[in-house]
């Protein structure tokens, strides 16, 4: 009988059960430019969280991770950065409990005096939040005249609520105020620490993890992304260090100088890591040998800051051109380096994911919906235009769904 993955790591990692770690959703890296003169503003987010909490601090990038053209860099924002946040209940109520930083309500400092993040002291909130209960969050940041504000990619909002206020003159409203509500580009917590028995995910990977492809806000509980959607799903809490555009390539402690400490911070007791699309894309590591010695110095940042992380690699999902919008098989060409169809360097490496090699837990097998066969590499298709994929190589959130639900609830494929 197959082991039930996530669950039974409560009972191999028994000692880390109650550490605080993020079960929030609707958590994120900073990765985008609020541009149009803003200096800042205030973010108004929807969170569900998996376990009940009466208690929680949050973790406030001061940092972006950005492609720079070479590769996804953690940058710190320029300046003094002014923060402040609170926590909302019910949602959507207006009802503000504000959150201190070393006892200040909203404080100034810079992305390297404060090693790259804000963590706010504990909010005892006096009253329990249950378990997958909506509560928001009010997120402000001011910068400094010459920097640009940076934000994550949430765009639209309007059926759960969710708005951003940026302008020149940036307006907190972390305590009382509207946001209106018809989402932007807004920061928003990186990591809303709780504490509970559950596992929790840190999600490491390219623009398929982040979400792209799919719906900009997530679902209704703010889930993107075929990783967080399966998180969810397997009843466990995750956080999210993906960045669209990145490689298992650019993994090192440079680049990631920020994102792990954040990620050592956040206590998980899995990993799930998506990497290799972009590597195979550019062609720099074009060969299964190359594509295994990178994927193996990125397991050993894991290791290096959560040496009791298990870590489950993912499948890379098919990535072609189509002359009929993906409505048929027989119009699908691979892509340049993605071919030739079931024995491309792709299928290969699949194929030594599958294998479980060492370093890994276990292998979460996106074929499963995501191809048409186990190494056919071809988008299933049901006759509908752009059904699977709309460029060919990110899934609709529709796939994004469909990959989700097909991976077994918590077991070691």
């Amino acid at each position: 009988m197959a082991v039930p993955l996530l669950l039974s790591a409560l009972k191999r990692q028994s000692r880390h059960a109650f550490l605080p770690r993020n079960y929030a959703t609707r958590v994120d890296i900073p990765n985008v430019g609020i541009t149009g003169g803003a200096l800042g503003g205030t973010t108004h987010l929807r969170h569900t969280n998996r376990v009940g909490f009466s208690r929680c601090r949050v973790v406030i990038p001061l940092f972006y991770s950005l492609f720079n053209g070479t590769g996804v860099v953690d940058t710190d924002q320029g300046g003094t950065v002014q923060i402040a946040c609170s926590l909302e209940y019910p949602f959507n109520s207006g009802t503000r409990y504000s959150f201190l930083f070393s006892g200040t309500r909203n404080p100034s400092s810079t992305a390297a005096a404060a090693s790259g993040y804000l963590l706010s002291d504990w909010l005892d909130l006096g009253f329990t939040i249950p378990a997958n209960t909506a509560f928001g969050t009010y997120t402000f940041q001011a910068v400094q005249s010459g920097n640009t504000p940076y934000g994550n990619i949430y765009t639209g909002g309007s059926s759960v609520h969710e708005g951003a206020a940026y302008s020149a003159t940036p307006q907190d409203l972390t305590v009382s105020g509207n946001v209106t509500d018809s989402l932007q580009y807004g920061l928003g917590p990186l990591l809303i620490l709780t504490e509970g028995g559950l596992p929790s995910v840190a999600i490491w990977g390219d623009s398929i993890a982040y979400g792209t492809g799919g719906t900009a806000q997530g679902d209704g509980n703010g889930n993107s992304g075929w990783p967080a959607l399966y998180a969810y799903r397997a009843k466990a809490g995750y956080c999210k260090f993906a960045v669209p555009s990145e490689r298992m390539s650019h993994a090192n402690t440079t680049n990631w100088k920020r994102r792990l400490p954040c990620f050592a911070l956040a206590s998980p007791t899995h990993v799930i890591s998506t990497y290799g699309t972009n590597d195979l894309r550019v062609g720099l590591t074009a060969t299964l040998s190359a594509m295994q010695s990178v994927k193996q110095n990125e397991l050993a940042l894991y290791r290096q800051y959560r040496p009791d992380a298990l870590v489950l690699g993912a499948t890379l999902l098919p990535r072609t051109t189509s002359t009929d919008s993906w409505a048929t098989t027989a119009n699908q060409s691979a892509q340049t380096n993605f071919s030739p169809l079931g024995a491309s360097v792709r299928e290969q490496y699949n194929d030594w994911l599958r294998t479980r090699p060492a370093g890994f837990a276990g292998c979460l097998e996106t074929g499963l919906a995501g191809e048409t066969a186990l190494n056919s590499g071809l988008w299933p298709v049901n006759g509908a235009a752009n059904y699977p994929t709309a460029d060919g190589t990110h899934p609709t959130q529709a796939f994004h769904n469909a990959i989700a639900n097909a991976l077994p609830l918590g077991r070691i494929i």
